[in-house]
């Protein structure tokens, strides 16, 4: 059968019900799990290092960074932002806190300063678009018939 390009091989998809590979696999070793896991133990007591990772894995998670204890401030002005800027590369400089989680920390004040900033955008464009609705209909200036009409007004061109 030759792939056609935007379209499934299997219409159907696979049938309700049928479970999947890992589920499959899961019920055959349920049965025996505690069995397993006791060999893995003592093959991790004999000094088998694959399964002495495989124990520790299961019985310490891995480890989630620590919360950073930042100061925010109460509004995020642009100079509390190069303020809280300058904290951050200090702290990295001093080796408090991780570079990944400073490049973290900048992405996340990045994208709150473009959400404000869009907001801010969106709240200008609104009060504009009224003035000039308001400025447009109050003012013969605004009400041209043609462009000679306009470059006559305006004195551009002929």
């Amino acid at each position: 059968m030759t792939f056609i390009a935007g379209q499934s091989g299997n219409t159907k998809g696979r049938t309700p019900g049928v479970p999947d590979k890992r589920t499959r696999f899961r019920r055959l070793l349920e049965p025996h799990a505690e069995e397993l896991i006791q060999v893995l133990v003592e093959q991790a007591k004999k000094g088998d290092s694959t399964a002495l990772r495989l124990c520790i894995e299961r019985l310490i998670p891995r480890a989630k960074s620590e919360p950073i204890d930042i100061s925010l401030p109460s509004e995020l002005t642009t100079d509390a932002v190069i303020k809280l800027g300058d904290q951050i590369l200090k702290r990295m400089a001093a080796q408090e806190i991780a570079v990944e989680e400073g490049k973290d920390l900048f992405q996340i004040i990045e994208a709150h300063m473009n959400i404000v900033g869009m907001s801010d955008l969106l709240k200008q464009y609104t009060v504009l678009s009224e003035q000039f609705r308001k400025y447009q209909e109050g003012s013969p200036l605004l009400r041209f018939n043609s462009q000679q009409e306009i470059n006559r007004r305006y004195k551009y061109g002929t």
